[in-house]
């Protein structure tokens, strides 16, 4: 557990080591056999040969994205845009995979894009209404607030009980109104 770490004054940090890299390095020298002004920095991030297979659900390699579920939800998906690849990446684990459905139902114009305040339109546009994002989490929660939430609001305290702002205030309390907030703060940090 973290709370040891923290008491003692030490910062834990956890370091992953990718095969991945490798495999990319090894790649890129052996392109620049054929090519040798290659740089990997000049793909674009709206490479249509690259969205197209991950459309096509031809990602086996790929890390993160080569998981049979994952292949399936992108074939289905059918990302245009680097956005969409980031998203299916946040949204495919415990508690969000619940929302890809609607991810893409909405992308495909299939499921109205509705949000629960027209506040929060403008933060989940980007995302057809759907919660993807811990930041977005955060933006919400302020913009609902109206500038009253810290500014360094951190995820420890929102994963703390109950969920505390300040000495006197829950989310719930500073967004009053029935605003479920608190719901996605919840389920967003994996504490539902």
């Amino acid at each position: 557990a973290m709370e040891p770490v923290a008491m003692l004054g030490l910062l834990k940090m956890d370091f992953l080591g990718l095969n991945e890299l490798n495999l990319m390095d090894e790649a890129v020298r052996l392109i620049r056999i054929q090519e040798s002004e290659f740089s990997i920095e000049t793909i674009p991030w709206d490479d249509r040969a690259t969205l197209d297979l991950f459309g096509r659900g031809e990602t086996v390699g790929v890390f993160q994205f080569e998981s049979g579920g994952m292949r399936e939800y992108l074939s289905q998906l059918k990302p245009d845009k680097i956005s969409d690849v980031i998203a299916m990446n946040a949204l495919y684990r415990p508690g969000p995979m619940e929302k890809i459905p609607n991810y893409i139902a909405r992308k495909h114009g299939d499921e109205e894009i509705a949000c629960d305040h027209p506040l929060q339109e403008p933060i989940l546009e980007e995302t057809y209404g759907v919660i993807v994002y811990q930041e977005q989490v955060l933006q919400i929660a302020q913009k609902m607030a109206e500038g009253r939430v810290r500014k360094h609001l951190e995820k420890e305290t929102l994963l703390g009980q109950p969920y505390v702002l300040d000495e006197d205030r829950t989310v719930a309390q500073v967004l009053g109104d029935g605003v479920t907030v608190v719901r996605f703060v919840r389920y967003t940090l994996g504490a539902e």
